[in-house]
């Protein structure tokens, strides 16, 4: 399968406490191309959407979601800090 054109942004949106506190939108080919493209079985997808939630009881765990020109969600990675000894 051939790569499609990037549509040329990508939308990252940060979320604290369920309240967006943060969108920016930046030209795709500032960003790195790990970031940028998602790969695939098929070929890559365009990344053109990052949301970045923060959860658990002190907002220490950050999800980050990537999604596609379709509305897909492509990826979900969720870091989180060492649990305290």
């Amino acid at each position: 399968m051939d790569t499609p054109a990037h549509p040329g942004t990508i939308l990252f949106l940060e979320f604290w406490e369920g309240q967006e506190i943060a969108r920016r939108v930046k030209p795709a080919e500032t960003v790195p191309e790990q970031i940028r493209w998602h790969a695939t079985p098929q070929g890559r997808v365009p990344v053109v959407q990052i949301v970045a939630v923060r959860a658990g009881p002190d907002q220490r765990v950050v999800e980050i979601h990537q999604y596609g020109p379709d509305g897909a969600c492509l990826q979900t990675t969720i870091a989180a800090p060492p649990t305290p000894t």
